[in-house]
């Protein structure tokens, strides 16, 4: 019964020291796999061979994963607790509403007439414009008019660039073909070659042998 209690204890002691290197490790970061091979715990993921913790607003294994909604922090670890008009950012927390939106989380676009922040701005816009829910009352035909402005600009940069690749293409073809001009010219244009009164008597000479010794 005494041989019992001791190995228990022995157990226990031995399972103490196994969790308590298991705990070290998991701090630094490091686990084992069930093939005894040593990878980054969950929440951590490797950087030149180092395990590191992951990314304020994100978790799992090697960080892949975004803070689920409604959490943010280190391990995503904290909840959000936002009001009205703010919405739970995965990395700082509650926020404030981007101009233009309203309600829980910022879901709600400003209604009509209304703009700015948290939509707590009325427009009073003369009969030329209109109420946009983030600037306020702007030209009616101002969006219209950078449409036009942006389609002419491409257009004009587009014809641009043509005439110059046609100008630069006929270039190109024109210094060709007069180097392949000269090129003909200087191979059909032998270099005339002229001897002396002695050479030129000494030629005749021999091409009178040779016409002898052919006939």
């Amino acid at each position: 019964m005494l041989t019992c209690k001791c190995f228990l204890e022995v157990w226990i002691f031995l399972s103490l020291i196994l969790k308590l290197c298991n705990i070290a490790e998991a701090v630094n970061g490091n686990c084992s796999s069930p093939e005894s091979k040593k990878v980054c715990c969950t929440n951590y993921h490797e950087v030149n061979g180092v395990c590191i913790k992951c990314p304020i607003g994100t978790y799992g294994e090697n960080c892949t994963e975004n803070c689920p909604d409604g959490t943010y922090g280190e391990f995503c670890l904290r909840l959000c607790e936002c009001e009205i008009n703010q919405q739970c950012n995965f990395i700082f927390g509650c926020l404030e509403c981007l101009n233009g939106t309203n309600g829980t989380n910022c879901v709600a676009r400003c209604p009509d007439n209304m703009y700015g922040k948290s939509c707590s701005q009325k427009c009073q816009c003369k009969s030329n414009q209109k109420c946009d829910r983030i600037f306020g009352c702007i030209e009616q035909d101002l969006e219209s008019q950078f449409t036009f402005t942006t389609f002419t600009l491409l257009m004009i940069s587009a014809g641009f660039l043509v005439i110059i690749s046609i100008v630069i293409g006929v270039t190109v073809c024109v210094v060709k073909r007069n180097n392949l001009s000269r090129n003909y010219s200087v191979y059909q244009s032998p270099v005339p070659v002229f001897y002396s009164a002695d050479k030129q008597i000494q030629l005749s000479e021999i091409e009178q042998e040779h016409y002898q010794t052919l006939f």
